[in-house]
């Protein structure tokens, strides 16, 4: 019996604050945890503007690349008249007696950061159209313009086709704002 009231003395013994200092273990593990799910939502929510933003130039270089086709094709070069043979032709049409730029520059592809866009080509090799290679789900699947409704529902940006339909109408010519020298 001696040996049972000399460890219950022992057990309640307690060094003071003891309690004080459980609980604040205990509220320091809960304001570290608030703390990392706050920087998980901030983290997910700067990638989903990320990718937003990286959509957005998506469409606008596809769209970029799809009319430079198109004026590129529908341009009377005589007997050389047809689709370019490469991207680098977009830059700088010199079929025509005065070389013309369809396209300022040769954008990369946003979701990539790299100008290896997948190159579509028509039966004679010449370019009808470019998509990226991402096979990264998009965001925006619906709510696009005319000409990209072919997007919506789309499974991957790969899906995201910028071409030129075949046998589309022929589109009237600019004007020329430039009087003729």
């Amino acid at each position: 019996m001696a040996a049972t009231t000399a460890i219950s003395s022992r057990v309640q013994r307690r060094a003071p604050g003891a309690a004080v200092r459980g609980f604040a273990y205990v509220a320091l593990l809960l304001v570290l945890a608030g703390v990392a799910l706050s920087a998980l939502q901030v983290t997910e929510s700067t990638r989903l503007a990320r990718q937003r933003e990286a959509e957005r130039q998506l469409l606008f270089a596809g769209r970029q690349y799809r009319d430079a086709i198109d004026r590129y094709t529908r341009r009377d070069a005589g007997a050389l008249k047809g689709a370019p043979k490469q991207l680098a032709d977009l830059l700088t049409d010199r079929r025509m007696p005065e070389p013309v730029h369809d396209l300022r520059r040769l954008y990369p592809d946003p979701l990539t950061g790299r100008a290896d866009w997948e190159v579509l080509r028509d039966a004679k090799g010449g370019i009808v159209g470019v998509r990226s290679r991402s096979l990264a789900a998009p965001l925006q699947t619906r709510g696009f313009d005319a000409a990209d409704a072919g997007f919506a529902g789309a499974k991957s940006y790969r899906d995201w086709v910028f071409g030129v339909p075949a046998g589309a109408p022929a589109k009237a010519p600019a004007a020329n704002p430039l009087p003729p020298r």
